[in-house]
């Protein structure tokens, strides 16, 4: 079995090949995701090299405890491992490389797995959610309420681009979000109302001046938003969960909710949105 170097002759040529699919924001997390691969692996290999066999499982595991040791969660680590375990896959589909992934099933150890919880979304009422909209800077204001009525992510909201607007429905091409696949994402009159309002650009569809809205700033005047709300540990993904949850409390079924955000496993949204709430539990046991 021939060897390359995990480094050199895959990640780095795979990024490289790759990178017109990525958003800006995505190549640089890779780039840090490289470095920090980079200091472990340096120039070992994948396959066998004079009779000697490369990256194995121990060497991943390795790997995992000593980012661990150095301050490192299991989550930012299984990132790390997992543009490893893409770059390999791509070598080997893709350029028929003759070797086997090391990293595959070992991206997170079965104990940080199992330790592991989704983080509980908090969920705005009708109430909090205007509280928070009224303290928002005017230009903000339109894009938090487009966030709690259609779900779309930060980047995806600034980076919206009139083109991807089709009557009731927005576009997304692979490269316009996380997901890199085809989709769309439905508005409602709320949302709609909001696109309405919108002084026209060339471009985008929320916009200063005609230009691009910066994620910082956006970043900085949420942040002021959110502590006059006096909502401190609100973070801008839970406008995305309260939408879900949303239609859940509408009387849609699971499948609803996965196809308006866009996910790309169905398991993902049962992950998040099925828990059932500890005062919900707590009336269901009282009426028995």
């Amino acid at each position: 079995m021939p060897a390359y170097e995990l480094l050199e002759d895959i990640v780095y040529p795979y990024m490289r090949l790759t990178s017109a699919e990525r958003k800006v924001t995505t190549r640089q997390r890779e780039e840090e995701l490289a470095r920090r691969l980079s200091e472990f692996f340096g120039s070992a290999v994948i396959g066998s090299a004079g009779g000697v066999t490369g990256i194995n499982g121990d060497t991943v595991r390795r790997y995992r405890e000593s980012r661990k040791s150095s301050g490192v969660s299991p989550a930012t680590v299984k990132r790390e491992l997992a543009l490893a375990s893409k770059s390999v896959n791509f070598a080997i589909t893709e350029w028929d490389y003759p070797v086997s992934n090391p990293f595959r099933g070992r991206l997170i150890s079965s104990k940080d797995r199992r330790a592991q919880r989704p983080p509980e979304p908090r969920i705005l009422t009708q109430a909090e959610s205007a509280k928070l909209i009224d303290a928002c800077v005017p230009w903000l204001r339109d894009i938090v309420a487009f966030a709690l009525h259609t779900g779309l992510r930060m980047a995806e909201i600034l980076d919206l681009s009139w083109s991807q607007l089709q009557g009731d429905l927005i576009t997304f091409a692979p490269e316009q979000q996380k997901a890199n696949r085809h989709s769309v994402c439905a508005m409602g009159a709320l949302a709609l109302e909001v696109v309405a309002r919108q002084p026209h650009s060339e471009m985008y569809v929320f916009h200063r001046g005609g230009r691009r809205i910066s994620r910082w700033l956006v970043r900085d005047h949420w942040n002021k938003a959110r502590e006059r709300a006096g909502m401190p540990d609100l973070c801008f993904k839970c406008l995305r969960s309260t939408h879900g949850q949303r239609i859940l409390d509408a009387g849609h079924g699971i499948e609803a909710v996965a196809n308006q955000l866009r996910h790309a496993d169905i398991r993902t949204t049962q992950r998040h949105y099925t828990k059932q709430p500890v005062d919900q539990m707590r009336v269901a046991v009282r009426g028995l």
